[in-house]
């Protein structure tokens, strides 16, 4: 959002240098009025005003003759002074910003005026082209391609570049800063210059220890986006993790987005696999389970602006799940669910609060060989695989206040039956529940809060190291629809913490968590507390500071 606010400023800045009038216009305007008198102010008897339409525009103006006239209604036939003709001439460009147009400059060039009759010009924006500068061939062909849109647009309105240079900075791996410049081909042209540069691929290395007991606690996982080579933008994602106990779980994902059109439809298909063999008690049963997913996905933007935005998205999936005992030589139970879904997610900020949302209707399909109600092997035996799910998340953050800011993070779902095992909410270390293991509490619906408070920043070693406490508090109410589960339970738990930041390179968060509830309510113990960590490493930075740094080992810091 940053980079946006920007470039709008330096869109004003350069728009209003555009379109005024010269020194020499208003010179000449002044000396035309102050002809009539130098003792009092220069007046006319205002009677009509004639407009002139300047800017040869591709397409109509937004704001017609007849309601800039109305405008200057109130001057007519009246004495008007210099100041009262540029107020007027002000006004009118007023109604086009209001309008959506703000690359508009209403004139008053030098006339001979007779009858009362005043001559306004009316230069309107419009783009006559687009030149895009760097050294990248590919970050030049993609910034070209977004800009596209507004090459030739004319008159210019605001929502459309917000518009374009939102889908320009979504494009995966493309850094571009674009600026305006008077255009050569008449009056209102201007010209967008683009520095492009292309940015290399991500690395993120995360350790945590979020897992349960039975299938590992701690893992290690490792994400890498590859920004592509198309005009309109892709990228690959591949996401590896596995358990520090080798072979107890294991699991990885791969993801394509590429965008299809100009105006920011774009496609994303993924398939992902996981493996576990639980120990503990349970492993002397030889107990295993194997997942298999995959997805297509259509999203578009319904609305874009420097702060806000609002897309809908229809995707496709695909589940296949089983479970196993004794190393898969008896079968324990097998889910196949096949799920359109549909829904909306957007943006927006007010004041310095941020908020983002999204919710979600999905709907189990006949299609494919998906398991059937009834089947005698699926993992819930009253799940119903054809049930709609109705899903949302609301998430907002507030602006600091004392040195301290909250982010509040709200979930929630509702089915009418029992769900398949995969379409449940589930409670835990990943979602809402921290300190209580993945999947200790699941339910049909539930609703859910988690609210993280932070403050208190301190930095350390030239600003290289920076602190801050955390503290939380998680709970959630969830209600199953089946007979044998636990048909309706609260649980909540809290703790606190740190959260440290080593060179814009390393996130690492510790912090201490305790359950407060019984998960299931069925007699098990409620569970202990925990230390989780959760660190996030920047592997590229880190590899090219390292790089550097050794590079200038052998550099004489006296040259």
């Amino acid at each position: 959002m940053r980079s946006i606010a920007l470039l709008f400023f330096s869109l004003m800045v350069a728009g209003c240098s555009t379109f005024a009038p010269t020194p020499g216009q208003m010179d000449a305007a002044t000396s035309a009025a102050a002809a009539e008198g130098t003792n009092s102010a220069p007046s006319i008897e205002f009677s009509a005003v004639l407009l002139e339409r300047m800017s040869a525009l591709p397409e109509p103006s937004a704001v017609d003759d007849a309601i800039l006239e109305a405008a200057a209604e109130p001057y007519l036939n009246r004495p008007v002074s210099l100041d009262d003709l540029r107020a007027l001439g002000t006004e009118m460009e007023g109604i086009f910003r209001d309008a959506g147009y703000p690359y508009v400059r209403v004139v008053l060039p030098p006339q001979e005026i007779l009858n009362g009759r005043v001559r306004f010009q009316i230069i309107e924006g419009w783009v006559e082209g687009v030149s895009v500068l760097g050294p990248s061939a590919i970050a030049k062909a993609q910034t070209e391609a977004r800009l596209a849109a507004l090459d030739g647009k004319g008159p210019l309105a605001l929502d459309d570049v917000e518009r374009t240079v939102a889908l320009l900075n979504d494009v995966p791996g493309l850094a571009a800063r674009v600026s305006i410049a008077r255009g050569k081909q008449g009056p209102g042209a201007m010209r967008l210059i683009a520095d492009a540069e292309r940015q290399d691929p991500r690395v993120l290395v995360n350790v945590q220890n979020f897992g349960s007991k039975n299938l590992g606690r701690e893992g290690t996982t490792l994400f890498a986006h590859i920004p592509g080579w198309a005009p309109l933008g892709d990228e690959l994602e591949v996401a590896a993790f596995n358990t520090w106990e080798p072979g107890e779980q294991v699991s990885g994902q791969i993801a394509y987005t590429r965008g299809l059109t100009v105006d920011g439809l774009t496609a994303r298909v993924w398939s992902s696999y996981a493996e576990a063999e639980p120990s503990g008690a349970v492993a002397t049963l030889g107990s295993t389970s194997e997942s298999l997913t995959a997805g297509i996905e259509l999203a578009h933007p319904i609305y874009l602006r420097r702060e806000e935005s609002l897309s809908g998205y229809l995707g496709f999936e695909a589940a296949n799940l089983k479970g196993e005992l004794f190393q898969g030589a008896v079968p324990l139970s097998k889910d196949e669910t096949r799920t359109l879904y549909a829904g909306l997610e957007g943006e927006f900020e007010v004041d310095e609060w941020s908020f983002s949302g999204n919710v979600e209707l999905r709907q189990g399909l006949r299609w494919f060989h998906a398991s059937a109600r009834g089947d005698s092997n699926l993992a819930r035996s009253e799940a119903d695989p054809f049930t709609r799910v109705v899903s949302g998340e609301f998430l907002t953050e507030t602006p600091a206040l004392w040195g301290m800011k909250a982010e509040i993070d709200l979930r929630g779902q509702w089915a009418h039956s029992p769900l398949m095992a995969i379409e449940e909410f589930s409670f835990g270390n990943y979602t809402v529940g921290r300190g209580y293991d993945p999947g200790a509490a699941a339910g049909d619906s539930a609703i859910a809060a988690a609210v993280t408070l932070s403050g208190f920043k301190q930095q350390f070693w030239n600003d290289r190291i920076g602190a801050e406490l955390i503290a939380f508090y998680d709970v959630g109410r969830y209600w199953n629809e089946d007979t044998t589960g636990t048909p309706a339970r609260t649980l909540a738990s809290a703790g606190g913490g740190v959260r440290l930041l080593f060179n814009q390179q390393v996130r690492a968060d510790i912090t201490y968590a305790q359950p407060l509830d019984r998960p299931r309510g069925l007699g098990e113990n409620r569970p202990g507390a925990r230390v989780l960590f959760n660190i996030t490493a920047d592997a590229v930075q880190i590899w090219d500071d390292a790089a550097a740094f050794i590079g200038g080992l052998g550099e004489d810091p006296t040259l």
